[in-house]
């Protein structure tokens, strides 16, 4: 069962798209400073949505900590994980994936579309060297 133990928490503008559907997905800043899903997997991400905002409401973004998060493909504990070019968690491996940004581990298991646990930070995420 997926389970949070929050670290820090920031609240940003949801850009120009709804975040409606996309609690426990990894969201990163546009260049004008609102939470959006990323475009690509190379994106740098900037933490885990918490919540449901539409466009203009404020979207409550976790930087790093254990949080839900949810996965984009079959995920096993201890897996390495960062963002998809959609906001799901994906498994990267370092010296493998240099161009993606690892920012955490997988606590729990699961498939496509479940909710899994990660502990992370977007804090200062560095690409998978």
């Amino acid at each position: 069962m997926a389970f949070e133990i929050p670290g820090r928490k920031i609240t940003r503008v949801c850009g120009a798209a709804s975040l409606a559907a996309k609690k426990f997905y990894f969201v990163k800043l546009h260049t004008d400073g609102t939470a959006i899903v990323p475009a690509a997997d190379t994106d740098v991400p900037y933490g885990i949505l918490q919540n449901n905002p539409d466009v203009g409401g404020e979207a409550e973004v976790m930087r790093d900590g254990v949080s839900k998060v949810v996965a984009g493909t079959a995920i096993v504990i201890g897996n390495l994980v960062g963002t998809s070019s959609a906001g799901k968690a994906m498994v990267y491996v370092n010296g493998s994936d240099t161009t993606k940004y690892i920012v955490g581990t997988a606590l729990s298991a699961g498939g496509d579309t479940e909710i899994i646990t990660v502990d992370f930070s977007c804090v200062t995420p560095n690409r998978g060297t």
